[in-house]
C-alpha cells in the first residue's frame, strides 16, 4: 500500500490523528479502536485488503478524538507483529529468540510490561495465533495492535521503544528460523495432552521436539510451598533447600511425565531456592514472614527515653562516621543511587561493563581501591552484547576459568509497576548473593527507559514510580543501584526525563564523546555525599572472540584508559552543517598533502598538518555553488568553532587535527 499523507514533523508535539496519519504515511493500515481497548471502533474486515485513506482517517478521529489506533498486519499491510507478554514468559521467550539471532527491528512497549516486535510480512500465508512460544502471540494475516499513542485501560500509554523508533528504525524482514515456527501446524497429541505443541525444529531453544505449556510448572511451583510451609510448621523455622526437596521431589515426580523438558530435579531446586527467598522476605501475599517485624515495645527504655515509632539519634549521641562507605573509592558509595548517561554510542554500557566487572574482581580502578562484592547485570536490551562484552573482559584479564562474583539478567523487567517485577529482581539478587557466596553491592540496569516498560519518562509520576522502584530494591538489597540513561537531544540539559531523576540521584556520571574518531570521556557531574571530582577518559578496542557459523569473526570491546581531558561544555556537540565540512576538508587534505615539520617548534613534529591555504581549497572544493563571498565567511567561522571546540588547531598558517582528535 502506498497511501500519500502530508505528516507533521516527528518533533512536534502531535495528536492521535497526526500518528494516524504518519502511519499511514509509512504504508500501514489504520483502523481506530475504542478508547482503552484492544477492540475495532468501526467494521474493519475490508481494510485487511484495502487500507484506510487520509480523508477516511481523519473522519474518524475528527468525530471521536478519544479514539486509539490500531494497525492491521497482513499481506496488504506488509508486516507480521511478534507479541510478547510478560505475564506468562514473553520476555524470557524474547531475551532467548534475541540470543537466537532476531534481528533489530521496530518494537513498542505495551502497558502491560510486554513488546511488539514489528516484521516484514514474508509474503506467504502467516496465521494469527496465540502461545505459539511461552509468552508470544503472532498477529498476522487478520490480525491487529494497538499502537502509540493509544492508552490502555490500566491507564498507560503504548510507547514505541526509543532505540528501536520507526523514525530511526527500519522493519527487518522475518528470519526463517522465526518464519518456520509461526507457520507450522498446531498438531494436538492426544486429547489428554492437548496443550502441548510440537515445535518444527529443535533449534530455537534447544529443547527437541516438544515445547510444554500445560501447568505443570504452577503444579511444581504449588507442590513446593505446601511443603515448605507445611515444614516451618513443623521445624519452628524455614526448612532448609535440601528438606523440601527430600520431600516435594517424591511427591512431584510420581504425578508428571519426567521426560518432558523443565521437569527435572534440578529445575525443582532453582524452584525451591527462588520460593524460600520469596519467603524468608515475605515476599508470598497472604504468608506471614519468617521473622515478621516486631512492634514498637510500649515499655520505657532503659536509657529513661519513651520509645519513638521511628528510629532517633540525639544531639549528644551523635558520632563522626570515620568508616568509608564508598566500594569504589571517592566514586561509588554503598546501597546509593546512580546514573550513568550520555548519547547513543558513546560507550556509556562498556563504561559501565567495565566497573562492574573491576568490582566483581575486586581490582583496583583508574587507582581508586574497589572493595570486592557481587554485582547483577540487568541487560533489558538482551542479546548477546553483554555476553561477548564479558567474555572479551575476562581474556584480556587473563581470567579464563576464574570465578568472580558477576551474574547477568538477560530480560526485560518492569519498575514502573510496583507488583510487576521488582519483587522478582530482589528475589533473584538474594539467590544470586547466595549463588555467589558475597553480599551483592552493585545492582545495573541497562538502560532506564527499558525498565519503564511504555511508562513516559517526562511524566513526574512514571519517572517517580520508576525511582521509587530503585529506592525499595536498594534499601532491601543493601546494594548499589545504578541506571545507564540517555542524554536529551541538547546534551547540554543533561539526562533525558523528568527532572524528579536527577533530584533522587547521589551520582552522576556524563559520558560523552566528540564524534566516532574520538576518546571517550566519562565525567562526574553530581555526589551527595563525595567530592565532585573524576574524569576518566578511555577508548574502545576491538578483542576478537572466535568465529561463527559462517567463519566470520566474532568481536567485542574492552575499555582502554587514555590520558586528557574531555572538550569543553559544548564540544561534546556532533558537528553539523560547514563546521563537520570544514574537518571533513581538512582530514582530505592532510591525507592527501600533510608532512610533518620539524622546523617550527610550536608545531607538533609528530602531527600530519597542511597550510590554511590547503584547507581553504579543500574546503571550497565542497561548496560548487557557492558565491566566493560567502565561502569565505563559511570557512572563517568553521574554522573559528573547531579551534574553540578544540577538534583543530590553526598555527602560523598552518592547521592540523587535534590529536585528541586523532585518538
Amino acid at each position: 500500500m502506498s497511501t500519500q499523507t502530508s505528516s507533521p514533523s516527528p518533533n512536534a508535539r502531535q495528536t492521535t490523528l497526526d500518528w494516524a496519519l504518519r502511519y499511514a504515511g509509512m504504508g500501514w493500515s489504520v483502523v481506530p479502536v475504542r478508547p482503552g481497548e484492544k477492540m475495532p471502533a468501526v467494521k474493519w474486515q475490508h481494510l485487511q485488503s484495502l487500507a484506510a485513506d487520509a480523508a477516511t482517517i481523519q473522519g474518524w478521529f475528527d468525530t471521536e478524538p478519544s479514539l486509539g489506533i490500531g494497525l492491521i498486519q497482513g499481506h496488504n499491510a506488509g508486516t507480521i507483529v511478534l507479541d510478547f507478554d510478560a505475564r506468562d514468559g514473553g520476555m524470557e521467550t524474547l531475551a532467548q529468540l534475541d540470543a537466537q539471532g532476531l534481528p533489530g527491528s521496530v518494537r513498542a512497549f505495551t502497558p502491560g510490561g510486554g513488546v511488539h516486535v514489528i516484521l516484514r510480512h514474508p509474503g506467504r500465508d502467516v496465521p494469527t495465533r496465540t502461545n505459539v512460544l511461552p509468552g508470544m502471540d503472532v498477529r498476522g494475516d487478520g490480525g491487529f495492535i494497538v499502537a502509540h499513542p493509544s492508552i490502555h485501560a490500566n491507564g498507560r500509554r503504548y510507547q514505541w521503544d526509543v532505540d528501536c523508533h520507526p523514525d530511526e528504525c527500519a522493519v527487518a524482514e522475518c528470519p526463517g528460523f522465526i518464519l518456520e515456527t509461526i507457520t507450522a501446524p498446531l498438531e494436538a497429541l492426544t486429547q489428554a495432552d492437548a496443550s502441548v505443541v510440537r515445535m518444527p525444529s529443535p533449534g530455537i531453544f534447544g529443547i527437541p521436539q516438544e515445547l510444554v505449556n500445560d501447568g505443570r510448572e504452577q503444579y511444581m511451583r504449588d507442590t513446593i510451598l505446601a511443603v515448605a510451609l507445611e515444614l516451618r510448621g513443623s521445624l519452628g523455622r524455614l526448612p532448609t533447600e535440601d528438606e523440601v526437596f527430600d520431600v516435594a521431589w517424591p511427591q512431584y515426580s510420581a504425578k508428571v511425565d519426567l521426560s518432558r523438558p523443565g521437569r527435572g530435579p534440578e529445575e525443582m531446586r532453582d524452584k525451591i531456592r527462588y520460593t524460600l527467598a520469596r519467603l524468608r522476605a515475605g515476599q508470598i501475599k497472604g504468608i506471614e514472614p519468617e521473622h515478621p517485624p516486631e512492634k514498637p515495645s510500649k515499655e520505657i527504655r532503659t536509657d529513661g527515653r519513651a520509645p519513638s515509632p521511628l528510629p532517633l539519634v540525639y544531639f549528644n549521641d551523635v558520632e563522626p562516621n570515620l568508616t568509608a562507605s564508598d566500594f569504589v573509592e571517592g566514586l561509588l558509595g554503598a546501597g546509593a543511587f546512580s546514573v550513568v548517561y550520555g548519547p547513543s554510542n558513546c560507550g556509556k554500557t562498556f563504561f559501565a561493563t567495565d566497573l562492574g566487572l573491576h568490582v566483581a574482581a575486586g581490582m583496583e580502578w583508574r587507582g581508586r581501591a574497589v572493595d570486592q562484592g557481587g554485582v547483577i547485570y540487568c541487560a533489558l536490551e538482551g542479546g548477546s552484547g553483554i555476553s561477548n562484552r564479558v567474555a572479551a573482559w575476562r581474556r584480556e584479564q587473563a581470567l579464563d576459568g576464574e570465578k568472580i562474583p558477576f551474574a547477568i539478567v538477560p530480560v526485560t523487567i518492569n519498575l514502573l509497576d510496583p507488583d510487576a517485577d521488582r519483587q522478582k529482581l530482589i528475589s533473584t539478587i538474594e539467590i544470586a548473593a547466595s549463588e555467589l557466596k558475597t553480599p551483592v553491592v552493585l545492582i545495573v540496569i541497562d538502560t532506564l527507559s527499558r525498565a519503564m516498560a511504555g511508562g513516559n519518562e517526562n511524566a513526574p509520576n512514571d519517572m517517580g514510580a520508576v525511582v521509587n522502584s530503585a529506592d525499595f530494591i536498594r534499601q532491601t538489597t543493601k546494594a548499589h543501584c545504578m541506571f545507564i540513561h540517555h542524554s536529551g537531544k541538547d546534551d547540554s540539559k543533561g539526562a533525558r526525563g523528568h527532572s524528579s531523576l536527577r533530584a533522587a540521584t547521589d551520582t552522576e556520571i556524563e559520558v560523552s564523546r566528540s564524534d566516532s574518531q574520538a576518546a571517550s570521556f566519562a565525567r562526574v557531574t553530581k555526589q551527595r555525599e563525595m567530592e565532585i571530582e573524576g574524569e576518566f577518559g578511555f577508548k574502545l578496542r576491538t578483542v576478537e572472540l572466535g568465529t561463527n557459523r559462517r567463519g566470520k569473526p566474532v568481536t567485542s570491546c574492552v575499555v582502554e584508559p587514555v590520558d586528557g581531558s574531555a572538550p569543553k561544555a559544548g564540544a561534546n556537540r556532533e558537528l553539523t552543517g560547514n563546521n563537520k565540512l570544514a574537518l571533513v576538508a581538512l582530514r582530505q587534505a592532510i591525507a592527501a598533502r600533510g608532512i610533518r615539520r620539524t622546523g617550527d617548534p610550536d608545531i607538533p613534529s609528530s602531527v600530519l598538518s597542511v597550510t590554511t591555504e590547503e584547507w581553504r581549497q579543500e574546503f571550497y572544493a565542497r561548496m560548487p555553488d557557492h558565491e566566493q563571498e560567502a565561502k569565505r565567511k563559511a570557512f572563517s567561522r568553521a574554522t573559528t568553532e573547531l579551534q574553540n571546540r578544540k577538534r583543530a588547531v590553526v598555527m602560523n598558517g598552518i592547521a592540523w587535527v587535534l590529536e585528541a582528535e586523532n585518538g
